[in-house]
């Protein structure tokens, strides 16, 4: 059964897309030519600082909320967690990263590309994930010389596929 959407939930989804796409990270690198890993690494620490914002806003200690904020977040680049496989039509499948907060089991994957072969493989994982996840959250990171992807959002029928996979299987879609 799917997750409910609400407010508060949806905040929070919106918020680490917010985080995870911050203009400042992709000032920092040069994301068309760094591969999706580096990308993924300079999403970390800024996802991590927000979670910790997030607990020391509620009152948590500094040194405490770090801990909890770190085993929050699981990624497939840190060598002292594991992000599991899980196992779909016979095939193992794993996000990016695995968010757990508030009850909550949200996977984030990033892909990034300048043509439609890219962001389908993206949108393929991303049901799969769905399965196992109350959310997930698939960023995009365009990397076409004109940013074509990124200008096609406002068009209707992407419009409509987005609304689709958000209120049909609880995956949130952004591009940057």
């Amino acid at each position: 059964m799917k997750a409910s959407k609400t407010k508060g939930r949806t905040s929070l989804l919106k918020g680490i897309v917010d985080v995870i796409s911050d203009k400042a990270i992709f000032d920092t690198i040069d994301y068309r030519k760094k591969s999706e890993d580096t990308i993924k690494q300079f999403m970390y620490q800024p996802l991590l600082g927000s979670f910790v914002k997030r607990l020391t806003d509620n009152g948590i200690p500094g040194d405490k909320a770090y801990e909890s904020a770190k085993k929050s977040i699981i990624w497939e680049s840190n060598m002292q967690s594991t992000l599991h496989n899980m196992v779909l039509f016979g095939t193992q499948h794993r996000p990016d990263f695995e968010v757990k907060i508030d009850g909550l089991n949200i996977a984030i994957e990033v892909k990034k590309g300048s043509v439609g072969n890219d962001l389908r493989s993206g949108f393929g994982q991303c049901l799969m994930y769905q399965a196992k996840y109350d959310f997930v959250i698939y960023l995009f990171v365009d990397t076409s010389d004109d940013k074509t992807i990124l200008k096609s959002l406002t068009s209707i029928s992407e419009g409509e596929l987005i609304d689709s996979i958000w209120n049909n299987y609880n995956v949130l879609f952004s591009v940057v």
